[in-house]
C-alpha cells in the first residue's frame, strides 16, 4: 500500500503515476464515488460504466488537479458526477433516437401533425444532435459548445439552421 494519507498526496502520487498509489485512491474513495454514481444513473450497470470513465479520467487528468482551487475530494467528486450526468444524457439520447418518439416535445405548433422523428432524420447529423440535445436533453446552448468542444456561435447556427429545415420540413 502507498504511504499517503490523504486524497491530495494520493493524487500528488497519482500524477507522477504511482500504480500503487492509483490502487490504494481506488479504494478508498470508491464507495463515495459509487454512490454519488448510483444515486445520479439510478442502476447498477450504467453505474459501473460511469465508474470505469470518471477512474480513468482520474488517472489522465490528476496532474491537473490543483490544491488551491479546491479540495481533493471535491475534485474527485466532480469527476463523477459530470460523468454520470453525461453518461445518463448520452443513454437518454440513444433511446430517444432508437423510439423517434417525440411526439411530447414539439418544437412549434407546425409540428402537432408531424412527428419529428419523420424529418429528423433528413437533417445532417450535426444539427439533429444539436437539436435534439437542446430540446430533449435540456442543454443550454453554452453546455452543448462545452460539451462539443465548439464556439457557442457554432452551436447556436446550427440549432437555428435545423430549427428552418424542420419547419421547411412541415410545411
Amino acid at each position: 500500500m502507498h504511504p499517503a494519507a490523504n486524497f491530495e498526496d494520493l493524487l500528488k502520487a497519482v500524477a507522477a503515476r504511482d500504480i500503487a498509489a492509483f490502487r490504494k485512491l481506488y479504494d478508498v474513495t470508491l464507495a463515495r464515488l459509487s454512490l454519488v454514481a448510483r444515486l445520479i444513473t439510478g442502476d447498477a450497470t450504467l453505474t459501473d460504466d460511469v465508474l470505469q470513465i470518471a477512474y480513468f479520467k482520474i488517472w489522465e487528468k490528476a496532474p491537473q488537479f490543483d490544491p488551491q482551487r479546491g479540495s481533493s475530494i471535491g475534485w474527485l467528486l466532480r469527476i463523477c458526477r459530470n460523468t454520470a450526468i453525461d453518461e445518463v444524457r448520452k443513454q437518454r439520447l440513444a433511446l430517444s433516437r432508437e423510439t423517434n418518439d417525440f411526439s411530447d416535445c414539439a418544437v412549434d405548433e407546425g409540428f402537432a401533425d408531424d412527428r419529428p422523428g419523420d424529418w429528423l432524420g433528413r437533417l445532417p447529423p450535426e444539427q439533429a444532435d444539436a437539436l435534439l440535445s437542446v430540446y430533449e436533453l435540456g442543454l443550454t446552448h453554452a453546455e452543448l459548445a462545452d460539451k462539443l468542444k465548439l464556439p457557442l456561435g457554432t452551436v447556436k447556427s446550427r440549432v437555428r439552421r435545423a430549427l428552418i429545415a424542420a419547419r421547411e420540413f412541415a410545411q
